[in-house]
């Protein structure tokens, strides 16, 4: 099964225009609230603290993103195997023919679609608006050219 790894990202840096725009951040914060000068300061942190902050904040973010990913890809693949052979063989040749991008999501809903499973939700979903609409129409029968205005 071909596919495209995630790339990692280069880890965060502080350059020079990014600590001038945390300073001004910060006497933005100040001029905000000019008589509370001490209590803004006590509550505001350094630019390592800052950094710090990004960089953990930044390395939760992509680890939870890739383990997104992976989840998307277990899903996608339990459902591909727990499908008959011919159903799989079609899958597996339309995702080599595949000229986008080959990530889980793009898998996944090739596996939906051939799978018959969106096909089955749509059903679903419309058979659930069709009982809505009923009520609804129960409720405050709006007609518009002698027809009932939801259906």
């Amino acid at each position: 099964m071909k596919f495209d790894r995630q790339p990692r990202y280069e880890p965060l840096t502080m350059s020079d225009r990014k600590v001038a725009a945390f300073h001004r951040k910060q006497l933005r914060e100040k001029e905000r609230y000019p008589l509370f000068p001490q209590l803004v300061e006590t509550e505001q942190h350094s630019v390592e603290t800052e950094l710090s902050k990004r960089t953990t904040s930044w390395a939760n973010s992509e680890t939870s993103m890739r383990a997104n990913i992976s989840r998307s890809w277990r899903s996608a693949r339990a459902i591909y195997f727990s499908l008959s052979a011919e159903l799989r063989s079609d899958i597996a040749q339309a995702w080599m023919s595949w000229t986008g991008p080959r990530t889980a999501g793009y898998f996944w809903a090739m596996v939906d679609m051939r799978s018959g499973n969106q096909a089955q939700r749509v059903a679903d979903h419309k058979k659930e608006m069709a009982v809505h609409i009923a009520r609804f129409n129960e409720l405050a029968p709006i007609q518009i050219d002698g027809r009932l205005a939801f259906d």
